[in-house]
């Protein structure tokens, strides 16, 4: 796995564009409309909701640990933006992104080193066949009785 969430970066940035710009259009097409039945609030909560999912995008790009938190956010409002006529692929997209964030782990460091043997591992000296112990410092095998690397 990767060490930030870009699946879910991109598809809840995209979502969250997607949100904005259909509640742009639906502002600038159907005020009147919108306001003649009282539904105005809904073309102020789309625009919220966009500008928020783009927030949380970046946010849990920027910040990975913040991943879930801001995947639970994104879920929450791709789901009330399906409400919405021209934010419904958006929500969509929405609550994919979301899911992929709380789905997302990173994975944890390897590290490249291996470790160093025990120092009682059993090993002996090629030559005076006395017990050797290995450094870690040099990253090699050093008879005490022979004082010397092997």
């Amino acid at each position: 796995m990767s060490e930030k969430p870009t699946t879910a970066f991109a598809l809840s940035l995209l979502s969250g564009l997607m949100i904005l710009v259909g509640s742009i259009l639906w502002t600038m097409l159907g005020t009147l409309l919108a306001f003649f039945f009282g539904l105005g609030f809904l073309l102020y909560a789309f625009l919220f909701f966009g500008i928020i999912i783009l927030i949380g995008a970046v946010m849990m790009y920027m910040n990975p640990r913040s991943t879930r938190m801001w995947g639970i956010v994104i879920l929450l409002l791709g789901l009330f933006s399906l409400v919405g006529v021209t934010t419904t692929l958006g929500g969509v997209l929405a609550i994919i992104g979301g899911a992929l964030a709380l789905a997302w782990n990173p994975s944890r460091a390897v590290s490249t080193t291996p470790p160093p043997p025990p120092t009682d591992t059993g090993a002996y000296c090629p030559t005076c066949h006395g017990q050797i112990r290995y450094i870690q410092e040099y990253q090699r095998w050093y008879c005490d009785r022979e004082q010397k690397y092997v």
